[in-house]
């Protein structure tokens, strides 16, 4: 007999946590629950993995989509192990994975948390050091607020914001400085001309207090997303990695660690130029929807059509990714949450991964989500994780 005979059908579980399922619904889950003490510690379970968070909304295709991969997996049939779930908005999926952990947990056996016996790694939070064209440094925290003034130009910090506004009469003199966000940080900065900038982890800026003569220039090390203010007569140019992107007013998230093989730049409103640093005549044109991809050796810049949602996930409070390498997903998480990451098996590596978590999650319950695909395993000492 198929394992899967002894699970009742999910949906009339999913309907009776949620208060939507009927009488004879009800009376059949409760018959069942009596079979054996097993089903009430599987029901248990499940409704504690939604009451944690879960509001999601399914319609009947989708459980019927979900219900029937857990039965797929169950029965023994070996899904791409390329491409495992950690936990992603669609319904489908949120229950192939709870289903999946659950059915698995035996009788009497609590399952193991990834941190245990270790301190709570933390994620990120506001932070950074700003530079001053004196050299002077002051450093940056949600609970600081201060103002001072600099070469024609008043700064002001309050809590989680640096914000920079130009006097009407100010010097011609050309002060810049730098922003630099560490490891474990983030931090949201207003420039002299109203634009907006969000700065990931591990990234510096370098900008002008004001803007002078006939552009706006910029340079950047890392990750930050623009909301750039428009003026036709001073266009706005950032300068990262091998290439100068020019825009007038847009929406953009840019992407240019160091480690990486490559710098992207992603369009949300608006047009933007690509080019070159070292040939410029080698130039590419972005529209909404549209990522240019510029590597740190090549001589060309390649685009593609992407949804900017997964790119500028970060900004909003989320990391999304979409069939990710776990060796770029660690190194993404690793900036976050301050902590290295090594593999003792290096095909890990290469193991994809999809999913939508929360930016502010204890890093242990991440990798407990991971862990449930059984694809990897974490072990934690201080700040060094080891993935098996």
């Amino acid at each position: 007999m198929d394992k899967s005979d002894n699970l009742i059908d999910i949906k009339i579980i999913w309907k009776a946590i949620h208060n939507q399922a009927t009488w004879r619904e009800r009376a059949k889950l409760e018959t069942w629950l009596q079979e054996d003490e097993k089903h009430q510690r599987y029901y248990n379970n499940l409704k504690e993995y939604y009451e944690r968070g879960s509001t999601i909304n399914p319609s009947s295709d989708e459980i019927d989509g979900a219900w029937n991969n857990v039965k797929h997996r169950i029965s023994g049939k070996k899904s791409n192990r390329r491409h495992r779930l950690v936990i992603v908005t669609s319904v489908a999926a949120s229950l192939l994975v709870a289903l999946t952990f659950f059915y698995y947990t035996k009788p009497g056996q609590e399952q193991a948390h990834v941190a245990e016996n270790v301190n709570t790694i933390q994620p990120g939070c506001k932070k950074a050091v700003l530079i001053l064209d004196n050299g002077k440094s002051l450093n940056l925290a949600a609970n600081d607020t201060f103002q001072i003034k600099e070469d024609g130009a008043s700064l002001k910090n309050s809590g989680n914001k640096l914000q920079y506004t130009a006097a009407s009469k100010s010097s011609e003199k050309l002060s810049y400085n730098t922003l630099k966000v560490p490891r474990g940080g983030e931090y949201y900065l207003v420039l002299a001309d109203g634009t907006k900038v969000w700065l990931n982890s591990e990234s510096t800026l370098r900008y002008p207090v004001k803007f002078l003569g006939d552009e706006r220039r910029i340079e950047l090390t890392g990750e930050a997303y623009f909301e750039v203010t428009k003026n036709k007569h001073k266009p706005f140019r950032v300068i990262s990695g091998n290439q100068i992107v020019t825009v007038l007013g847009t929406h953009f998230n840019i992407s240019a660690y160091p480690e990486d093989s490559a710098t992207y730049t992603t369009l949300v409103e608006g047009h933007v130029n690509v080019q070159l640093k070292d040939d410029p005549n080698v130039q590419q044109s972005l529209v909404p929807n549209e990522q240019s991809r510029v590597s740190l050796t090549g001589n060309q810049i390649k685009k593609r059509v992407v949804d900017p949602a997964r790119y500028i996930a970060w900004k909003n409070g989320r990391f999304i990714f979409k069939d990710e390498r776990l060796d770029d997903m660690m190194n993404t998480l690793s900036r976050w949450y301050d902590v290295h990451v090594v593999f003792s098996n290096q095909r890990a590596k290469q193991i994809q991964f999809t999913g939508n978590l929360e930016r502010y999650s204890d890093f242990s319950e991440i990798l407990d989500l991971i862990e449930k695909t059984d694809e990897v395993k974490f072990s934690i000492k201080d700040n060094l994780v080891t993935v098996k």
